[in-house]
Order: C-alpha cells, then structure tokens, then sequence
C-alpha cells in the first residue's frame, strides 16, 4: 500500500471517529431530557411503561395506547428498564447503539459515492441536519429506524445479502411504516439494478423493444425472492393483530391521534401538496436546495460538465436512493390531514445530504476552487443551525420535534406546572394539549399523580382554566381566537422562543 493510499485511509477513519464522537456527545447531553412529543411519548414510554409494570404479561398494548405498530419497541426500552433501572439516562443510553449505527451505515453510504475530500463536507451536513439531530436527542422509535433503513441500503450498495434481508425483516417488525420503507428499498435498488441494465444493454441496436422490456421485467423479478422474508414478516404480523385486535393500521373509532387520519378533499390536496413541499425546505434545508439548484444549472450549462453528467454513474445511483422514499411517502403524506410529518422524510433528508455533497464534488473536481467551495458550505451549514431558531405564527402547526427549537418547551412547562402546584389548581379542571396532556409519569419518569384534560377530548368551555403554548398544534383556530380574545391571561411564561399561557375562564 503506497504512502498516500496509507494517508487516505487515515483520513477516511478519522471521518468515521469524529461522527461516531459527535454522536455519543450528542446523546451524552441529552440523557436528562423528558420524553417528548405526543407519538414518541405513546410508542416508548407509555408502550413500555406497560411492560415494565405488567412483567411482559401481554403482548398487545391496551386498545387506548395500541397505535397499531408491532410492540418490540416498547419491549426494548422496558428490558433496558429492568436491566438498570427506570429513568431518563437508561432511556437515552437504549438509544445510543441506533445513533452510532445510523452515524456507521451514512458514513458507508457517503463514501460509496463521494470521495476523500468531499466525503467530510457530506458528513458536516449530515451531522447539522436540524430533523435527524433533533431526533437523536430524543428517546424515538424512529433512530431505531432510520438504522435498519440505512443498513437495508448500505446493504443493497455493498451486496450484504444477509443483513439486508436481517434489516428489513426487523424494520417491519418496529413500524408499520417499516413496510413502506421496505418497498423503498426495493424500488431504489431496481433503479440501481435497471441503472446497470441500461448501460450494458438499453442502447444496444441488436436488441428489440420487446426484448428491452422483457428484461425490464426480469430486473424486478429477479429481487423479489430476497423480499419474501420481509414480506412474510409483515404479513404476519398484520394477520396476528388483525385476528386479535380486528383492525390494521389504524382504528379511527377509538385512537386518540384519530383525528390525524381524516383524508382530505378538493382544495386539501392542494394545501397538502405546498406543505409537503415546505417541508423539503424547512428549517435552513432551502439553503441546501438553492445551492444545489445553483451548482446543476452551472453543470447544465457547461459543455464538458453537462457531457459528464449523462454518463454519471454515481449521480444515478444517488438519484436512485433518493427518488423511492419521494415516490412511497408522497401519497400517503398528502391523503390525510395530519400525516405530513417531518420525521417520515428522514430517509430522505439523510440521502439529500449526499446528493448535495456530490453536486460540489461534481462541479469542482477539476477545477478545486476551495474558496467556493468553503463559501457554499459556510452558507448551508449556517442555514441549517438558523433552522433551529424558526419558528412560525401561532396558527401555522410547526414540526416542533423536528429541530431543536422545542428544547425550552421543558423550562416553561416545569414553571406553569410549579405555578399550577403552588396556586393549589386542580390539574383534572385544567385542558391543555400534547405533550402537556400526559402524565409526568410518562414524559418524565416521575411518579406524581394528576393529569391535565386533553384538549380534543373535553368541552374546553366547560373547564375554570386552560393551559395554551404556541407548541401545541392540536388547538383549532376557533379555540385559539376565544380563549385570546375572551379569557382571562392568568400567568404567562417564556423560555426562548417557547411560551405557555394559563388563562382562566370567564364564565365561571
């Protein structure tokens, strides 16, 4: 091995160690932070309080807390419980083998496309990417997730047979969604397949268009037999439930979230579609996006780039990771009122990141213009920290887990929960909405009894006072316009760019 290959791979495993060091930071500061964030608190630690409590003597969650995803999940997190005791830091700690395996599975991902020196410039970006690093400091079904999905991919790129099929036989196994992000997978390595086929056979004149699509269909056939196990996994899980529960997916009848699954209509699909649209953008992501769009215009336009890029292999291969999550998730994202969820495009925003990387090794690997370079990277990397501080109108739901923005949300909570103590309120006379309808028990690991009314399930009206925050996103406008305009401001706290409001009622 020469000197400078020697050089190279020292560079590439320093890479590696920074990632996985800023991981292990990340999650060391945040072993003291409550659960957060209504599905999060419902699949973790309400799953596994149950679990804990009961001894594993059930296998289904109770009907009011069954979102209908496989329970294993909340299992995990109760046998770290029992293993070393109840508490935050234990929870956090559960959470930490999924952040260095997802900071492992990128690092090979990245560096299956992009080379030694823009290999680092994908990893800053992957590791400021306000979504996935506000997930890590939570304790979320969703770094488990994004672990198995990235493994199923590394997987696929690296022809790693037996963990791709490990990979997604347990991904279906955590998540309903984990089905969806299987036929993610399986569609972005037919486009890696068929990217293949094309070169080597597409353009070839001795063979007829019915040739071309027979071995277009044969490209696909040929993967499903590495499908079944996973297929089979999931199908059984949904007939078990199906047979014990009665109902798949979702029971809109009796969930709490059921008002999320309310499909819209007409003029909603439109408005889903710009809010999905926003949601590619948002929190500094639209800096990434311009500079992108900035550097392929500037490919397109030169000669000798714009001849490259046609025969790119590498380019293909990304835009073949990057599509499926896009062309799987769209659908059902805009088909229902409360289903456009930063933290479903985690997949997607953890590929974006590689094509951005690689649109800068594109464009300046012949001409190493490091000023531009720095310059582009300086601009994207602080627009993703500026992420963290956007924050939107009262009225405009706001994907508060999907950046760290949310943090001071536990300072005001704890000062309106002392002021609530203090004053000698009674919690069950008080609405509010999520996380703050659930118990402390819940978020925070800490046994004291009462619990607020949720907002969606009382006559608001009805109750002496009401708990409001602009982190809330379960208040309809027409509560919202009421209790400002007619109730009565009690007590007001700040923290940040997070506010919690108790008013009391007027008419009682």
């Amino acid at each position: 091995m020469s000197e400078l290959s020697k050089l190279s791979g020292k560079k590439i495993q320093t890479g590696l160690i920074c990632l996985l060091v800023y991981y292990f930071i990340v999650n060391l500061l945040s072993l003291r932070l409550p659960f957060f964030w209504g599905d999060a608190i419902v699949q973790s630690s309400i799953a596994a309080q149950w679990y804990y409590d009961n001894n594993f003597s059930y296998f289904f969650l109770p009907i009011a807390d069954n979102p209908g995803h496989p329970p294993f999940f909340g299992m995990y997190l109760a046998v770290w419980w029992k293993l070393f005791g109840q508490s935050l830091v234990v929870s956090h700690l559960a959470m930490l083998p999924f952040l260095l395996g997802i900071a492992w599975q990128f690092f090979h991902i990245a560096h299956y496309f992009l080379n030694d020196k823009f290999l680092f410039f994908g990893l800053i970006l992957f590791a400021l990417e306000p979504t996935i690093l506000a997930q890590s400091t939570m304790v979320s079904p969703e770094l488990p997730i994004l672990f198995l999905f990235l493994l199923g991919l590394r997987s696929v790129l690296y022809k790693l047979k037996f963990w791709q099929t490990l990979a997604m036989c347990l991904i279906v196994l955590l998540n309903t969604r984990g089905i969806m992000l299987v036929v993610v997978i399986f569609l972005s390595e037919w486009l890696l397949n068929f990217t293949s086929l094309n070169a080597r056979f597409w353009k070839k004149d001795n063979i007829s268009p019915i040739q071309k699509i027979i071995l277009l269909f044969k490209s696909i056939f040929q993967l499903i037999p590495k499908y079944i196990p996973a297929g089979l996994v999931a199908l059984i899980w949904l007939f078990v439930h199906y047979f014990i529960e009665g109902w798949i997916g979702f029971n809109r009848e009796n969930m709490p979230w059921r008002n999320s699954f309310i499909p819209v209509s007409g003029m909603g699909y439109v408005r889903n579609f710009a809010i999905f649209g926003w949601r590619l953008l948002d929190f500094g992501r639209i800096f990434m996006w311009l500079i992108l769009a900035f550097l392929f215009a500037k490919i397109l336009f030169s000669k000798t780039l714009s001849k490259n890029i046609s025969q790119d292999k590498k380019l293909f291969g990304i835009l073949a990771l990057l599509f499926p999550p896009i062309l799987v998730f769209f659908p059902i994202m805009i088909r229902y009122i409360g289903t456009l969820q930063h933290r479903y495009l985690l997949p997607f925003f953890a590929l974006f990141v590689i094509l951005v990387a690689y649109s800068l090794q594109l464009y300046f690997q012949e001409k190493r213009q490091w000023k531009w370079i720095n310059l582009f990277m300086i601009i994207m990397s602080v627009g993703l920290i500026s992420g963290h501080f956007w924050v939107y109108p009262d009225k405009v739901s706001q994907g508060w887990e999907a950046s760290l923005s949310h943090l001071s949300y536990f300072q005001v909570r704890n000062k309106t929960n002392d002021y609530v103590f203090k004053n000698k309120l009674t919690k069950e006379k008080i609405a509010t909405g999520s996380p703050n309808k659930y118990l402390l028990k819940h978020s925070d690991l800490i046994n004291i009894p009462g619990k607020y009314q949720d907002i969606d399930e009382v006559k608001y009206d009805t109750l002496p006072y009401l708990i409001y925050s602009n982190i809330f996103n379960d208040f309809a406008d027409s509560t919202y316009d009421d209790i400002h305009s007619r109730w009565i401001l009690e007590k007001e706290f700040y923290s940040g760019k997070i506010r919690m409001s108790l008013f009391k009622n007027p008419d009682l």
